[in-house]
């Protein structure tokens, strides 16, 4: 066996699966974002090559997207990190700097910064 193929048997020993509850989608949450990026394994691309594609009017097309549990979940861990660590951090720079230009105090200014 070559080293990667070693390194990610062992990574793979210390794995939890996704439970359902993690895969679980709302497409409330999925589509507040202006991009969509979808990461997909290659059983669920497979899958996928087989959807039927319905054209909805001139402009729009629709199709199912089958995923699996592991896909699901990193779709929703995606969406957390991107709250958390891009989204938060952006309105936090962003509201202090319109407070800096107003010369008040920011109310967040005590949290991580």
């Amino acid at each position: 066996m070559d080293a990667h193929k070693n390194y990610l048997i062992e990574k793979s020993k210390k794995v939890t699966m996704p439970t359902e509850k993690d895969a679980e989608l709302t497409a409330k949450y999925m589509f507040t974002n202006d991009t969509f990026i979808l990461d997909m394994c290659l059983n669920c691309v497979k899958k996928n090559r087989k959807s039927e594609i319905v054209n909805v009017d001139d402009e729009h097309q629709s199709f199912n997207v089958t995923l699996c549990r592991i896909c699901r979940s990193n779709f929703n861990a995606q969406r957390t990190r991107r709250f958390f660590k891009y989204e938060v951090p952006c309105f936090k720079r962003d509201y202090e700097g319109e407070l800096k230009k107003k010369k008040e105090v920011s109310p967040i200014h005590e949290i991580v910064e």
